[in-house]
């Protein structure tokens, strides 16, 4: 792809002091100019301000269930049994960021790089390794496995940079983004990942009748919004249509150039002069589960049967966050469609879930199996001490995390304020998995629905029941299950090995490459 502060400097000792804004605090503690020290009292200042100590004394953590309530979630484990018929490949997806200052003198001037690699793992040879009885892995052990890498790498201006021939740093964003949609990096057997974008709504849109954003008759894109900022109202009175082969096509009010691309809405995080941290976060999110999804389609296309034999694993929950969250429904319903054709063909389904490395659920079940377990009176002695110390939560056991328990102990609501968990982002239910060897993870497995207005949907998300091929995944699991970086997995570990971007020294080697191709056009 073709992609391609200001700092004044006074004489302190010359200036007149300057008024304090806030009496009461110390001077000490205001924002420090770049460069100077914070004052050595600044902490003792604010611990020993008695406001700050009553702020204090009014905060209470949230609390966890007591022990009834825990004995009674420890009851809700249930017991399970890995299916030993496991696929045979398993794909990893992650992705990494960063965010990149094309000149010291201006840091807000940025270049936004996204890197997602994809590691292709034998299975069959993770089980071999994990086998053995040596304490550390042979690196050349570990090559064997990753049958096939790939990164997808792509790049956007940031605030103050405008690309090309475009008016405004958002729209040389948006441009970079359809770019990287239609680039032959992307391509799997003729198709793009802007093909992969129609096929998704298209599959939802035939489900359920049409969508705002696809015309199934017609095979169109349509953008309800102009994703200009100056057009004179957001929302189009009809949108712009736009065929797989245009590349844009204008706004009949403000005749901005608008792309297909601008249905997922990305842009509308975009800053011109201010940090772009959390957007570059959730285009990366988007751009892995678009990945996901088109090598799904892909082996659909090459044999429908072979899909059984591949498992997917995502680094985090099945959800996509911000802007781009209304595109989950459409993964949900075409992995939903997917699940459909291996029951009729009466093949296994493909495994898909992903696996959360933090964050409260996570937190939550730790928690759980830090309780003390309970022995009899009178017992003790070292296998005793050996069951107390393996956790409360017993080995090889499952819970699914149902939306009582997430709003009670996990994020806790009220009842009037509890809504279903992630409706508007999440196409995964989240489980509590408790391995065989004793490791604990918070998986989320696909769903097995294509909408989530299904009564299915209602009534059935936390039953194990529903999930065809659990057995499989949970497999999948305890087959890839490393214990190096804490209840991490192999994928995983291989996946962010291959696509993360270190912030030193892969970052600074980045930072130094656009201060000396960008910075440098017009620094003065």
């Amino acid at each position: 792809m073709s992609q391609k502060q200001w700092s004044n400097s006074t004489n302190a000792s010359k200036s007149p002091k300057a008024s304090n804004p806030h009496p009461s605090l110390p001077r000490s503690i205001e924002m420090p100019f770049q460069g100077e020290p914070p004052g050595r009292l600044s902490q003792g200042a604010i611990a020993s301000n008695p406001e700050f100590q009553a702020f204090l004394k009014s905060c209470e953590p949230i609390e966890g269930p007591d022990p009834e309530a825990t004995s009674s979630l420890l009851a809700q484990f249930k017991s399970y049994e890995p299916d030993s018929f496991i696929p045979d490949h398993l794909l990893a997806v992650d992705g990494g960021e960063y965010v990149s200052s094309v000149s010291e003198h201006f840091p807000s001037r940025e270049i936004l790089h996204i890197r997602i690699g994809s590691v292709l793992l034998d299975l069959a040879g993770i089980r071999q390794i994990q086998a053995l009885s040596e304490t550390t892995v042979d690196p050349f052990e570990v090559q064997k496995i990753q049958q096939d890498t790939s990164a997808l790498t792509l790049w956007f201006p940031g605030a103050n940079i405008v690309r090309g021939d475009a008016r405004s740093p958002q729209q040389g964003f948006r441009a970079c983004l359809r770019e990287a949609m239609v680039s032959e990096e992307t391509r799997l057997n003729g198709r793009l990942l802007l093909d992969t974008i129609y096929e998704a709504l298209a599959a939802r849109a035939l489900a359920e009748g049409g969508l705002s954003n696809y015309d199934p008759s017609t095979e169109e894109m349509l953008v309800t919004h102009c994703p200009s900022p100056d057009c004179a109202e957001e929302r189009l009175d009809q949108p712009v249509r736009l065929a797989r082969d245009t590349e844009s096509a204008p706004c009949p009010r403000c005749q901005e150039r608008v792309y297909a691309t601008d249905a997922l809405r990305l842009h509308e995080a975009f800053s011109d002069h201010q940090g772009n941290q959390g957007l570059v976060s959730r285009t990366r999110n988007l751009c892995e589960h678009l990945l996901l999804l088109h090598y799904l389609l892909y082996l659909q296309d090459q044999n429908p049967n072979a899909l059984s034999e591949f498992g997917f694993v995502m680094d985090g929950p099945l959800a996509i966050f911000g802007e781009g969250a209304r595109f989950h429904r459409s993964l949900m319903r075409v992995i939903s469609n997917i699940y459909e054709r291996a029951e009729t063909a009466q093949v296994p389904p493909p495994v898909i879930f992903g696996v959360q490395k933090s964050g409260a659920v996570l937190e939550f079940a730790q928690s759980l199996d830090r309780v003390p377990r309970e022995t009899s009176s009178g017992e003790s002695g070292p296998e005793v001490a050996a069951e107390q110390r393996a956790g409360a939560i017993p080995n090889g056991t499952v819970l699914s995390v149902t939306d009582d328990i997430r709003f009670t102990y996990i994020t806790p609501k009220s009842e009037a304020n509890r809504s279903i968990h992630g409706y508007d982002t999440y196409y995964g239910q989240d489980l509590i998995v408790k391995t065989h060897a004793g490791r604990l993870f918070v998986v989320n497995v696909a769903y097995p629905f294509g909408s989530k207005g299904t009564d299915a949907f209602k009534h059935r998300r936390f039953d194990l029941e529903a999930y065809p091929g659990l057995g499989r995944s949970l497999g999948v699991l305890e087959a890839v299950e490393s214990g190096l970086y804490g209840n991490s997995t192999v994928p995983q570990m291989l996946a962010h090995r291959f696509s993360s971007i270190s912030r030193v020294p892969g970052g600074k080697i980045l930072d130094i490459l656009a201060q000396r191709h960008v910075g440098s056009n017009r620094e003065r």
